[in-house]
């Protein structure tokens, strides 16, 4: 951390608002600057402002607030502190705040408020955190990596306070050292390590918890379970073959239900479907009426086409009709509006000359009328000024006259109180020195208390070494008797393990029996494979005998379809030439009259002949013979039909029939070959040269199960004779590590006897030395409070007589500072009275001659806007010039419009009276050939035998309706044909059906059987599962202790890691590990440290107390190397430890922060001219560190021997100014004014 800036408003006697730029190039050059002055003028002032914008405290004022403020300069009402400071992170600037209501050095105190900005860019500033002081507080020590009591440890060492890191307390340096350096993560590294090891320990406990709780199953009981799991299966086997068995005789039963139950629907079905085709009747008559009344459609659309032609000329006709009528009104309207224009044309004209008249004079009156009000308005403003002004400062002479008289009556009351305590005038400059001696005895006190408990601690400690160690000595035995009980029964149980053994191995055991199982597993398969390739060729043999069948019924029906569609295609040839010669008899009748229509030796319109034979009478024809035939054909055609679609059907059907029957007997041939396969290969597997007969296998089963039984229970009894001695042995490791342990611990346990011993007498003579070294530091107390106080001193009542001669000091100098102070006011109001009076005068006089002067202006003003309302009113002369020649001009255009449509309306009255008269003509021709069309068309009608054109309408259907009556027609006629023969077919199968149950059981006794067998095999099934789920819990048991046990013995592993490790370093307060690494960082502090006072003086080296790391001693070496305490040292031995110490904290970098501004306040007047010379001299070489040293003194010797030099000069009033390289002031007044700006937008 480096300071650079420091910023402070009205503090102390710093009146105004000043800034110490320490990045100005002077001191970079020297490394260290001083910053000198009288005392009391206020140097301390300069680093009080830097640890108020930072931490809201100073070193001399440990409280502010809004109740309590002595930091804020008298008479003022805003207080400020700033500093602009860089860590390794940025660079931020800190900001303290505090005013009195409004800013007036009479208003009350507010709270003070803290903001804290990062510096984003060059003079760009980011808010970090404004609105708690608790999170500005947070964020700087995050930053800084200190907090106030480090921070005036480490970079700001104040007047009283120089000495206060010397004479800390062990816990205090810690703290100091673990903030600075970053140890803070070796108290977590312990703790954590403590925790880890308890959590190690509880997780072996728990291991070995869960290992006796898991319980497993005899070996005796899981044989009796495998035998009667087999059992079960056995059974299982029969009841499912007999359930095969009854299950397909069920599902024939349930066939013949199913089949019966289709044919019934069928026959639902085709009565439906042949009532719905007899209620098409009607259809078929409407689609023949349609087939008459669709050739006329054309000469429809012509009478239509015609009588819609004249519809559209009659309203074509009257559109024109009204668009005459309506062109005619506009125009005798557009006339009326061109003699209407005219006139307004005119008017506009007469009133624009007008107004052109009035205009000139009325504009002149206006400008004098705006710079009369513009004047008499700026005489209205001073005269009120004025006025205001002259009541103002009367109202502060006032205010001056009272103050003077307060100030008076406060000043003789000061210079009382310092002439009735003129004793007391040497006080200030002693209690340095009270402060030195008073911290001497509490800390003397404090380690007096230490001492006195660390004796009873260690007591205590001593007791429990010695009862611990007594304890662990039968533990120990007990542990050694248990082995060798232990060891005993393992050899006798390795004893029963090689007999039963007896030669082999637990593997060939093992073996044998896998062996066995194998070779049962194969015969059991063997029963099954006989009667599965027995049933096959049954199959096949069946398959074969209907597939010959079916091929038979197929050829038949081949030869029918043959026969069926060669009848039909002549029938269909002979129906197409009858319906060919109809059409051509009804095109003839329907051209009849066009025939009547052609003319001799005129070119037919159709074929271009120009003879016509036909054209009156028309050629004899048989229609209704031709129509008898054609029916008769017709009915022949669709029963062919129907009976080719049936035996098309059939054959389909036995086609797909014999397909199937191919195909059931390759996948029958195909079964068979791999049944005969397994079985050959299952035989071979067995050990029999061919396939073996039922008896045989059974046999071969009963031998090889009762061998197996033996083998069974041989290897069982082995393996539980092994299982117990691997116990044996895992006791016995256990005992032996645990032998082992109590071993070790017996011995830890006397070597922590004899250092507890050992602690408590070094203990007991730390009490001794802390009571000499309180008494000397009472007894240098006395001799100091005595000049001052009658007072007995002890330890307990040192502190209270320290503030209490403290307050004594401070009321004393504040009288003598209100003493001047008030004087000094008392003149500068009475100064300020007079000018008031002076001033209030010359303001009383300027205020009657504004009076006089606006008297006159208001009467001319008055006289010019009468005569203007007069000529033109309230109206703008530019707005009424403008409103007339708009008017004017919008009269011409509209006179111009006005012509223009009275041209246009004339043009279309003669537009529109042409169209009228064409229309009239083109509705006389359409009407004529209407009733031309008309004639021809009811002409027509008449001759196709309909009676009118409704009559040929309601006959006539759309395409889309015919087809599609068509399609329905057609599709209920072949519904009819496909549930006939799906009739016959299912009747068929239906009595098939019956012949396959006709041997079988009753239908209901075949039911019942199936149940029960079903009942047996879900009994052996449920119980099998059970068997199969009580052993695989076993195994599963077996192999969760197996895992188990590995995880205890893996855990055991680490817990003795952990252990080790935490008896090394781990705690529960982290303090192990933490007070040895901190011993290293105070050890290189001390090298640090030893390395500055081996520059100031060769008397003394810094080391640590063996029995306390943290406490340190000196060495003198002019009192051949006597070893001290270093709170023992006098004033000026204080300050050059102290120095020595403060610039090894310099050097330290650690994981948060590096100190590189340091600031030392007094203590150099207890160095003689040697010392000073040789410290000053030393904190100048720490430039070449980068480093920037601030000295605070009031000595001449320090502003001789430091050239940088920042002055804090006296001036009248109580105040001082400061003068110096990076110094700059800003004017007082702007300064509040911007302090109170800032104050309301931070608000």
């Amino acid at each position: 951390m480096r300071i650079e800036v420091i910023r402070l408003t009205n503090l102390n006697s710093l009146a105004g608002a000043w800034e110490i730029d320490l990045t100005d190039p002077v001191y970079g050059a020297e490394g260290i600057f001083a910053i000198t002055g009288p005392t009391g003028a206020g140097k301390s002032t300069i680093l009080d402002a830097a640890a108020l914008a930072l931490y809201g405290r100073t070193p001399r004022l440990d409280k502010v607030n809004k109740s309590e403020n002595e930091i804020m300069t008298r008479g003022c009402g805003v207080a400020s502190a700033e500093v602009i400071f860089s860590t390794g992170s940025g660079r931020y600037r800190a900001e303290w705040h505090q005013n009195r209501a409004h800013g007036k050095p009479e208003g009350a105190l507010q709270d003070y408020t803290k903001r804290l900005s990062r510096e984003t860019a060059p003079g760009t500033w980011e808010v970090l955190a404004a609105e708690k002081k608790a999170v500005v507080d947070a964020k700087i020590v995050e930053l800084t990596g200190m907090d106030y009591d480090q921070f005036t440890r480490c970079v700001l060492l104040a007047q009283g306070d120089f000495a206060a890191f010397l004479k800390a307390d062990a816990d205090v340096r810690a703290a100091t050292l673990e903030q600075l350096t970053g140890t803070e993560i070796y108290s977590r590294i312990s703790i954590e390590v403590q925790q880890k090891a308890a959590a190690q320990m509880k997780a072996l406990a728990d291991l070995e918890e869960r290992h006796n709780a898991v319980g497993l199953l005899t070996d005796e009981t899981r044989t009796e379970l495998a035998a009667q799991k087999e059992a079960c299966a056995k059974e299982s086997a029969a009841a499912d073959v007999e359930r095969k068995r009854l299950e397909a005789v069920i599902a024939r039963y349930d066939a013949l239900h199913k089949a019966e139950t289709e044919l019934t629907e069928i026959r639902v079905r085709q009565e439906k479907a042949r009532a719905e085709n007899t209620l098409l009747n009607p259809e078929r008559e409407k689609l023949t009426a349609h087939r008459a009344a669709a050739p006329l459609t054309a000469d429809a659309r012509r009478a239509a086409e015609a009588r819609q032609s004249v519809r559209d000329a009659d309203t074509r006709a009257k559109a024109a009709q009204d668009a005459a009528r309506t062109a005619q009104t506009q125009a005798d309207k557009a006339r009326s509006d061109l003699t209407a224009a005219k006139d307004h044309a005119l008017k506009a004209q007469s009133d624009y000359e007008r107004l052109l008249a009035v205009i000139p004079e009325v504009r002149t009156l206006d400008q004098s009328a705006v710079k009369l009000t513009a004047e008499t308005e700026e005489l209205r403003k001073r005269e009120t000024l004025l006025k205001n002004k002259t009541e103002t400062i009367t109202r502060e002479i006032q205010t001056l006259q009272a103050t003077v008289t307060k100030t008076q009556a406060d000043l003789a009351a000061a210079s009382r109180f310092v002439r009735e305590n003129a004793a007391l005038a040497g006080l200030t400059e002693a209690l340095p020195g009270l402060s030195a001696a008073l911290q001497s005895v509490i800390t003397a006190t404090a380690d007096q208390q230490k001492a006195a408990a660390e004796a009873q601690a260690a007591k205590t400690t001593a007791e429990e070494a010695n009862k611990a160690y007594k304890a662990v000595l039968p533990q120990a035995e007990e542990a050694k008797k248990k082995k060798e009980a232990l060891k005993k029964t393992g050899l006798e149980t390795r004893e029963r393990l090689t007999k039963l053994l007896d030669g082999k191995t637990e593997e060939t055991l093992h073996s044998e029996v896998t062996a066995g199982e194998k070779v049962l597993g194969n015969l059991k398969r063997l029963p099954e494979l006989l009667a599965a390739h027995s049933e096959s060729r049954e199959t096949q043999a069946r398959l074969q005998k209907e597939k010959e069948e079916k091929a038979r019924l197929l050829a038949q029906t081949r030869t029918s379809v043959t026969a069926t569609e060669e009848a039909l295609k002549a029938v269909e040839t002979a129906v197409t030439a009858l319906e060919g010669q109809l059409a051509a008899l009804d095109l003839v009748a329907r051209l009849k009259v066009e025939r009547t229509k052609l003319t001799e030796g005129h070119p037919c319109p159709l074929c271009g002949a120009t003879h016509h034979p036909w054209a009156h009478e028309s050629p004899e024809a048989d229609t209704a013979g031709i129509s008898a035939q054609l029916k008769d054909q017709k009915t022949r055609e669709a029963k062919l039909k129907t009976t080719l679609d049936e035996s098309r059907l059939s054959y389909a059907r036995l086609e797909a029939q014999c397909t199937e029957l191919d195909k059931r007997l390759a996948e029958a041939d195909t079964a068979g070959n791999k049944c005969l396969t397994a079985l050959t290969g299952q035989s071979a597997l067995c050990g029999f040269s061919e396939v073996p007969s039922a008896d045989t296998v059974n046999r071969r089963i009963t031998e090889l199960m009762a061998q197996q039984t033996t083998g069974l229970k041989r290897l069982a009894d082995t393996r539980s004779v092994s299982a117990d001695l691997m116990r044996l042995r895992e006791s016995y490791a256990k005992l032996e590590e645990k032998n082992n342990a109590l071993t070790a611990r017996e011995a830890s346990l006397k070597a922590q006897n004899d250092a507890a011993q050992k602690t408590l007498a070094e203990a007991r003579k730390r009490v001794s030395d802390s009571d000499l070294t309180l008494t000397a530091a009472l007894s240098a107390y006395r001799k100091l409070t005595a000049p001052y106080a009658e007072d007995t001193v002890s330890a307990q009542n040192s502190d209270a007589l320290y503030k209490r001669l403290k307050d004594a000091s401070l009321r004393y100098e504040k009288a003598k500072k209100d003493q001047t102070d008030l004087q000094a006011h008392c003149d500068k109001t009475t100064a300020e009275e007079n000018g008031k009076k002076t001033l209030l005068t010359a303001k009383s006089q300027m205020a009657a001659r504004a009076s006089s002067e606006l008297k006159t202006h208001t009467e001319e003003l008055a006289r010019i806007q009468s005569r203007r309302r007069e000529l033109f009113g309230a109206q703008n002369p530019d707005t009424a010039e403008k409103t007339a020649v708009t008017a004017r001009d919008a009269a011409q255009k509209a006179l111009a419009a006005a012509e223009t449509a009275a041209k246009t309306a004339d043009a279309e009255v003669t537009r529109t009276q042409t169209e009228l008269k064409a229309s009239v003509e083109f509705l006389t021709k359409a009407q004529s050939l209407l009733s031309q069309t008309e004639a021809a068309w009811t002409a027509l009608l008449a001759e196709k035998g309909f009676e009118n054109e409704a009559a040929w309408a309601s006959h006539l259907m759309t395409d889309t309706a015919a087809q599609a009556l068509e399609v329905k027609i057609a599709a209920a006629e072949q519904s009819v044909i496909e549930l006939t023969a799906l009739l016959r077919e299912k009747t068929a199968k239906t009595q098939e059906l019956k012949n396959q149950t006709m041997w079988d059981d009753t239908e209901e006794r075949v039911r019942q059987q199936a149940a029960e067998a079903a009942a047996r095999i879900r009994a052996n099934t449920l119980r099998t599962g059970e068997l199969s789920q009580q052993l695989a819990a076993d195994d599963e048991r077996r192999k969760t202790a197996g895992q188990i046990a590995e995880e205890i013995r893996r855990q055991e592993a680490v817990c003795k890691t952990w252990s080790t490790l935490n008896a090394l370093i781990g705690s529960h307060d982290g303090k192990r590990y933490r007070e040895f690494v901190q011993g290293i960082t105070f050890e290189r502090l001390i090298a640090n440290a030893n390395q500055s006072l081996s520059e100031l003086t060769d008397r003394y080296l810094l080391v640590r107390n063996q029995a306390q790391p943290l406490t340190l001693d000196v060495i003198d070496n002019w009192q051949a190397g006597t070893v001290r305490s270093a709170k023992n040292l006098s004033g000026g031995e204080s300050f050059i430890v102290s120095l020595a110490l403060a610039l090894g904290l310099s050097r330290m970098t650690g994981s948060s922060i590096r100190v590189d501004s340091l600031f030392l306040d007094e203590g150099f007047g207890t160095l003689d001219e040697d010392a000073l010379n040789t410290a000053l001299g030393m904190l100048s070489g720490l430039r070449s560190q980068g480093k920037l040293i601030g000295v605070i003194s009031h000595i001449s010797q320090i502003r001789e021997r430091i050239p940088v030099r920042i002055e804090v000069r006296r001036k009248a009033g109580g105040v001082s100014e400061l003068a110096g390289p990076g110094i700059r002031q800003k004017a007082a007044e702007k300064t509040v004014k911007k302090e109170q700006v800032r104050r309301r937008i931070y608000e």
